[in-house]
């Protein structure tokens, strides 16, 4: 069984905008149909996401989840921060929240890429003119290793400096 996309989608214009792993989300999109579940584990985004689970959005050119996701945690980091606590929030409330957001992207990130990919593509299809959309599909799809690497260097860099203030 095939994927099924939304009209004037070609397997081949996902391909290019998908990039490196193609096949990989291909079959995984392909048995997510098949099963008609939006639940499809992605080990890479559980590994990728111990470390730092924005860096797969980023590399992935998720950057509207990426500032959702960003965003809550740095409104739920400020709410610890400033006291907000003693309202009823558990102490730890960022830790729970990287913790359930990582299970929710392992389960759930491939279902959400291909809604991102679909979505990218029609706009894409309805937008440009013919002999122009497989140059700008590759121009907006494929991955973004620079800024995946300068996030985790980032959070590294926070952590070490986390490290060394704390043990001063």
């Amino acid at each position: 069984m095939q994927t099924v996309w939304a009209p004037g989608i070609r397997e081949e214009q996902v391909r290019l905008f998908v990039g490196p792993q193609s096949d990989y989300y291909l079959k995984s999109w392909e048995k997510m149909q098949a099963k008609g579940t939006k639940n499809n584990g992605n080990l890479s985004v559980f590994l990728v996401g111990i470390i730092s689970l924005p860096a797969w959005l980023l590399y992935r050119k998720l950057y509207k989840v990426f500032a959702y996701y960003a965003g809550l945690g740095l409104l739920l980091s400020a709410c610890e921060a400033i006291g907000f606590i003693k309202i009823g929030l558990p102490s730890g409330i960022v830790s729970y929240y990287n913790f359930f957001a990582l299970i929710f992207f392992t389960i759930r990130g491939n279902y959400i890429y291909k809604n991102h990919v679909e979505q990218k593509l029609t706009k894409i299809l309805s937008t440009y003119k013919e002999d122009h959309i497989m140059s700008e599909i590759s121009k907006q799809g494929g991955t973004n290793i620079v800024l995946a690497i300068l996030l985790g260097l980032l959070i590294t860099f926070a952590l070490f400096a986390n490290f060394i203030i704390s043990n001063v």
